[in-house]
């Protein structure tokens, strides 16, 4: 299991489905300092779309711009852009449990951590 810190880009969304299923699909930016290979360092980011799907109830909480701290499954998804013919990879991360701190759309002013317990039913 891997662990990633970063800021929600959006605004969660949840998909329901005919099965009964439901999952929380968010967006999130993760920083890193990398040498430069000249004596300092650039900032490289990385985005990973994310999918919870123990349950739905944390979706109002995943806002833009919101720190979390993810565990679960890294993956990739690969398609064709049908319009210029591209190749395009997408990092996709299966959540099993999620930390919130401080930031994004506060509902309710406070900035106590948030944590959800780990999926039980994940997909995966």
């Amino acid at each position: 299991m891997e662990k990633i810190v970063g800021y929600t880009v959006a605004d969660a969304t949840t998909k329901n489905f005919d099965s009964g299923k439901h999952v929380v699909n968010f967006k999130i930016a993760e920083n890193r300092s990398v040498p430069d290979g000249e004596g300092g360092f650039k900032q490289l980011t990385r985005f990973f779309e994310c999918a919870y799907w123990a349950s739905t109830a944390i979706a109002p909480h995943l806002t833009k711009g919101k720190l979390v701290v993810v565990e679960g499954v890294v993956g990739v998804r690969a398609y064709i852009n049908t319009h210029n013919s591209e190749a395009i990879g997408v990092l996709t991360f299966n959540v099993q449990s999620i930390r919130m701190y401080g930031g994004g759309h506060k509902a309710n002013g406070e900035n106590e951590p948030v944590q959800i317990p780990p999926s039980e039913e994940a997909p995966f």
